[in-house]
C-alpha cells in the first residue's frame, strides 16, 4: 500500500528505515556506513521533535510546503519503502533526494512505483524536470530510471578522506584573497553558479535566483536542526579585483559519531587555486573535528579538483550518475 509522507510521524519511521534501505548484500561498498548512519538519524529524529515548528513554518512560507515531500510504501503495515522528493526554491524543477526499498523486498517493483508516483505528484505540481543520483554501478537501479525516461547528463564522484592525518599548509596562489562567506549569502552562491556551471547540468538543475534565495524560515528551521546535531557549517570565497573565482563550504560534525563534509566550487578558468582549497579546507575541518572521515562530492566537471583531490589521497568511495527528465 502506497500512503503520502506525514511529517508529524514518518520523520522517525524514516530515522529508523533509511539507513536499512540503502544497505546492499550484494554489494556493500555501496552501503551506508557506521558513522553515516548516525548522522542520519540524528537529523531525522530531531527534526521529529521539532515537527510542529516545521510545520509552522511551512505555513508561514510557501516555499517550504514543497521542501518535503514523498511517500512510504507499506507490507502488512509495516514500511518497506520511501520516497523523498523537493522543489528547487520556487522553479519548476525538483530533486528526488531519496528512492529506497528494503533489501528484502527489491525486484517487487515497488522502486518503480515509488518513483512513478513521485513524477505524477511533481507533473501535478506543474514541474517541468526532475533529477536524482544514482551509484554508477547499480545496473538494476540505472536500467529502472532509464525506463522511466530518465538521461544521465553528469556524474559525480564522492571523495573520502580517512580524518586521521591532516595535510601539509599550502600557500594561497599570488593575487587572490580568501574570505568568510555569510551563509545568508545567497546573491555570491547564486552569480558564481552561474558563471561556472555547464549548460549541460544547468538544463536539469537551473541556477535561478529562488533556489539560492531562501526564505527566513527556511533559515530558522535549518539553524535548529544545526544547533541540535552538533554541526557548525561555515563557508568561504576566494576573490581577486572583486571577482570571486572559488567557494569553499565546511560542515563540521562536534558531537560524537557521525561524519564531515567539503564542498568545494573552482572556476575551471582558474585550476591554480584547487591545491590551496583542498588543502586549506582539510587542515580547517580536521582542526574543528579531528580524526572523522571527511566526504567531499565533486563534480566530474570540476577536473582540477577530481585531480588534486586523488593526488592528496582521497580516495573514490563511488561515483554518482546524476539523471534528469523533461517533465512537458
Amino acid at each position: 500500500m502506497l500512503r503520502r509522507f506525514r511529517l508529524s510521524t514518518d520523520l522517525r519511521i524514516s530515522a529508523r528505515l533509511i539507513p536499512e534501505v540503502f544497505q546492499y548484500p550484494e554489494n556493500d561498498s555501496w552501503s551506508i556506513q557506521t558513522d553515516e548512519k548516525k548522522q542520519i538519524t540524528d537529523k531525522l529524529n530531531n527534526s521529529a521533535r521539532a515537527w510542529w515548528l516545521l510545520s509552522l513554518l511551512q505555513l508561514l512560507s510557501p516555499t517550504l510546503r514543497d521542501a518535503v515531500r514523498g511517500y512510504i510504501w507499506e507490507e502488512k503495515n509495516q514500511p518497506v519503502g520511501l520516497v523523498y522528493f523537493q522543489r528547487k526554491g520556487l522553479t519548476d524543477a525538483w530533486y528526488i533526494a531519496l528512492i529506497g526499498v528494503l533489501p528484502s523486498y527489491r525486484r517487487q517493483g515497488i522502486g518503480r512505483k515509488l518513483t512513478q508516483t513521485a513524477l505524477d505528484f511533481i507533473r501535478q505540481r506543474e514541474g517541468k524536470s526532475a533529477f536524482l543520483k544514482v551509484v554508477a554501478c547499480n545496473t538494476p537501479a540505472c536500467a529502472l530510471y532509464e525506463s522511466l525516461g530518465f538521461r544521465h547528463f553528469a556524474s559525480e564522484i564522492r571523495f573520502e578522506h580517512a580524518g586521521k592525518v591532516s595535510l601539509p599548509a599550502c600557500p594561497i596562489p599570488s593575487g587572490y584573497t580568501e574570505s568568510p562567506l555569510p551563509l545568508s549569502d545567497w546573491k555570491t552562491r547564486y552569480e558564481f553558479a552561474q558563471q561556472i556551471t555547464p549548460d549541460a547540468v544547468q538544463k536539469y538543475t537551473p541556477c535561478r535566483k529562488s533556489v539560492f534565495r531562501r526564505p527566513w524560515p527556511a533559515h530558522v528551521a535549518e539553524a535548529i536542526i544545526r544547533k541540535a546535531e552538533g554541526v557548525r557549517e561555515e563557508a568561504s570565497i576566494i576573490e581577486s579585483s572583486g571577482r570571486v573565482f572559488a567557494i569553499a563550504d565546511h560542515s563540521v560534525r562536534l558531537k560524537p559519531g557521525g561524519v564531515n563534509y567539503i564542498s568545494l566550487q573552482v572556476d575551471p578558468a582558474h585550476l591554480e587555486l584547487a591545491p590551496y582549497m583542498v588543502h586549506r579546507s582539510i587542515r580547517t575541518v580536521l582542526e574543528l573535528s579531528p580524526g572523522r572521515r571527511i566526504e567531499i562530492p565533486t563534480p566530474t566537471w570540476q577536473e582540477g579538483l577530481v585531480q588534486t583531490l586523488t593526488a592528496v589521497g582521497c580516495v573514490p568511495r563511488w561515483e554518482h550518475l546524476n539523471m534528469g527528465i523533461q517533465l512537458e
